[in-house]
């Protein structure tokens, strides 16, 4: 354990600034997004369009909107709510009384869930193939599909878009190999001791990887 993780002025100091961060990419989010439809706006967008911190360029052009029609700008979200919706998925993940399917919907958004079926699937496909079954990728595929209620067409385009991460950096994408079992005991009980234990994954259920600092829970958002 690092001091960072025990010493709790030092967790309030890192939440506030994880808050402070996400808030900031929220509005700048918004902000990128309204810029993209500058020339859609309508004199109607206006009233949003002040609750974002417009440039001087795009306020002189506020200003002289006309045209009638629904705004095209996104009604502004409170950032406090947005960190809540996206913490949601987290909180559901980890309750033991949530019902299955509720569960598994929480846990597939998850910013790891990508990483954890490519782990998953290292771990299954040296199983499959040590036992000498023939098309051993195909069936563990298949076996992983069927688990996780998605086809095996899913589960091969996620194992590739985490070993094209893992290509670019190594660090973002290095879980160790897990188990079917231990992950389907997860969503089934929301008991994760058995899939991809605490030592190997930080809070925010990412690789804790020696050459790079546990990541946050609010990272994650």
């Amino acid at each position: 354990m690092t001091e960072q993780s025990t010493n709790p002025m030092a967790l309030a100091a890192l939440l506030l600034a994880a808050v402070a961060s996400t808030q900031k990419k929220h509005e700048r989010a918004e902000l990128l997004a309204a810029y993209r439809l500058r020339h859609r706006w309508k004199a109607s967008d206006v009233p949003r369009l002040r609750t974002l911190n417009l440039s001087a360029v795009a306020v002189r052009r506020a200003a002289k909107l006309r045209g009638r029609g629904r705004p095209v700008v996104a009604a502004h979200i409170d950032p406090l709510t947005a960190i809540l919706a996206k913490l949601s998925p987290l909180v559901v993940g980890f309750r033991f009384d949530a019902p299955r399917m509720v569960r598994l919907r929480a846990i597939k958004e998850f910013r790891w869930w990508p990483h954890y079926v490519e782990a998953v699937y290292r771990g299954e496909y040296e199983a499959v193939k040590a036992s000498g079954t023939k098309s051993a990728a195909e069936v563990t595929e298949n076996r992983i599909a069927d688990a996780l209620g998605i086809s095996s067409a899913v589960v091969r385009k996620l194992c590739t878009k985490v070993r094209k991460i893992r290509e670019a950096d190594f660090d973002e994408a290095n879980f160790p190999p897990a188990s079917l079992a231990g992950l389907m005991k997860w969503i089934n009980e929301g008991r994760r001791d058995d899939f991809l234990p605490l030592d190997e994954v930080d809070s925010s259920g990412a690789p804790t990887g020696k050459s790079r600092p546990a990541v946050p829970l609010l990272a994650t958002i």
